[in-house]
């Protein structure tokens, strides 16, 4: 069951700006310890840290919240074996989990799925929070 959808785009060249005023303070804050051991590799650390940025901004619309109900920190984009970028939450959200709650079903049945995509200026993200659903006989 789709729980919700979310999308976000940004402007690379407004992130290159914030990275130059605050790279320090911005990455500890967005990024969760594994985000940064992961992205700290990439070529270009401020492109990586976009993606990351629409990313967290789609999961949120996805998940039917407002910033005040969310941490940077209590969830993050992972990827698969295969590369296919995905999200996870790190910590509990209570607001989040009294949502799933009043639907019968808990935060183990989240999944969310990431699309990213990037041109030269821009970069997008969409996100497809769903509920897994067991159906037991």
């Amino acid at each position: 069951m789709i729980l919700g959808i979310g999308t976000d785009i940004v402007v690379v060249e407004r992130v290159r700006g914030l990275w130059a005023r605050k790279s320090t303070v911005a990455w500890e804050r967005l990024l969760t310890p594994n985000e940064r051991q992961f992205y700290k590799k990439r070529k270009d650390p401020v492109r990586s840290f976009a993606k990351v940025w629409v990313c967290k901004e789609a999961i949120i619309k996805a998940l039917g919240g407002v910033w005040s109900d969310f941490s940077w920190q209590q969830f993050e984009v992972t990827h698969t074996a295969t590369g296919q970028p995905c999200g996870k939450l790190t910590q509990i959200v209570p607001a989040l989990a009294q949502r799933l709650a009043s639907r019968g079903t808990d935060i183990e049945d989240l999944v969310i799925h990431l699309s990213i995509s990037d041109e030269l200026s821009l970069v997008a993200a969409f996100c497809v929070a769903e509920i897994r659903i067991s159906i037991h006989m």
